[in-house]
């Protein structure tokens, strides 16, 4: 019995048909993954600026009290110059009016009746080193400080500009995307 060409060309376009939506559905599932993939990717670029920008405002934080803490090592130094410098010259004076003369002030060599005026003049010189190397320290803590606030800037500034790049690629793969339902 011979089967008749329709029958034939029934099978074919059952297998054409067959073969046609198993190819459609296997090119969904790709699409729809490689969408899920992007979607990934422009999340984690996101997740990573976020991370720097918060990183970055840490530093700026840090920067800041490191700012603070050598203005105030500054002035807490300028008041140990200032007493010492005070002390000096009121040993000075002490010194001149003891002995009527001052011949080199910057070698001091203790008079036997001026043993105290000694003790004052050498506890002045001795704060006004005291001092000027705390407003040393501070003024490197306010330059260490100033740098962490520019590092933390540029960190900032890369965050956010991670975070627009993914913003920018999520709105433009949302509105090319078509929906296929």
């Amino acid at each position: 019995m011979k089967k008749p060409l329709s029958f034939y060309a029934l099978i074919f376009a059952t297998a054409l048909m067959l073969t046609g939506c198993a190819s459609n559905s296997n090119t969904l599932a790709k699409q729809a993954s490689q969408e899920s993939k992007a979607y990934e990717v422009i999340g984690k670029q996101y997740s990573k600026g976020e991370k720097e920008a918060k990183a970055g405002e840490k530093l700026i934080s840090s920067g800041r009290k490191l700012v603070a803490e050598g203005r105030t090592d500054i002035k807490k130094g300028e008041n140990i110059v200032y007493e010492g410098n005070q002390l000096i010259a009121l040993s000075r004076g002490a010194y001149f009016d003891e002995t009527g003369h001052i011949e080199d002030l910057t070698v001091f060599e203790p008079v036997d009746t001026t043993i105290t005026i000694s003790k004052e003049w050498e506890d002045g010189i001795t704060k006004v080193k005291k001092g000027n190397k705390l407003i040393a320290q501070g003024n490197d803590k306010i330059n260490k400080g100033e740098d962490r606030i520019r590092e933390g800037r540029t960190q900032v500034e890369y965050g956010k500009g991670l975070m627009k790049k993914a913003e920018n690629a999520y709105k433009a793969r949302k509105s090319s995307t078509v929906s296929p339902f």
